[in-house]
């Protein structure tokens, strides 16, 4: 990437401009299997895989019915954004890939193991949210309305801990990095998000675009997409 004269500056050391999720997950994967154009769109394929098989055991665990599950899988399977996020390589589906895992994890510990249930379902949000911060925004609440709905009766003051932990270990990480040069993080990371607040001064705005820019040409119901 030629940086000169971009937000990029210092890229040939440290790369803060993205979340560092994919990244990382990225170098032991390119280690097995070598850079290259289809080893990286095989790892969002691979992410997508993973993706749908936690959601088979989010919805079964959560309707007791093996048979929605796999009619949601179907529906998933075959879904655009879903087919095109798996294929381009990009952090999106490994995002969305902890994002259920989070979910996946809580719900098969919880009854036996609430503490890990509390810590991997976490770890698993946090690493969605360090892959694409919109994963975590969906991811975090999602996981907080399931504990609430299962085991508010069961929380206490001590399972906070494990929940604090997987939180404390990704910011830990992640500031480590930061640290090796804050300078080149606050030009590269502030640089590639300008501009990407503005819903929060233009709610109104915001969701209207995410209609008719997202939600209807992703399902062919525009008439050019």
């Amino acid at each position: 990437l030629e940086a000169a004269g971009t937000y990029l500056k210092g890229i040939e050391h440290y790369t803060y401009w993205v979340m560092p999720g994919h990244s990382v997950v990225a170098a032991p994967w390119y280690g097995m299997f070598g850079p290259g154009l289809v080893s990286t769109r095989m790892l969002s394929v691979m992410a997508g895989l993973a993706a749908l098989l936690c959601w088979i055991s989010v919805i079964h665990k959560l309707t007791g019915d093996r048979s929605i599950a796999l009619v949601a899988l179907l529906l998933m399977a075959i879904d655009s954004n879903v087919l095109i996020l798996a294929s381009t390589g990009l952090a999106d589906m490994l995002s969305a890939a902890f994002g259920a895992a989070a979910l996946a994890a809580y719900l098969s510990l919880r009854e036996n193991h609430l503490h890990w249930a509390l810590f991997c379902g976490h770890a698993c949000a946090v690493a969605s949210g360090l892959t694409n911060p919109i994963g975590g925004l969906v991811a975090v609440p999602s996981l907080i309305l399931l504990q609430l709905s299962y085991d508010r009766h069961r929380l206490r003051w001590r399972q906070m801990v494990p929940i604090a932990l997987a939180y404390l270990i990704g910011g830990a990480a992640w500031s480590a990095y930061i640290l090796r040069s804050p300078e080149l993080f606050w030009t590269q990371f502030s640089g590639n998000s300008a501009g990407r607040l503005w819903p929060l001064k233009s709610p109104l705005l915001a969701l209207r675009r995410e209609i008719t820019d997202r939600l209807l040409p992703a399902y062919g119901m525009l008439p050019d997409a």
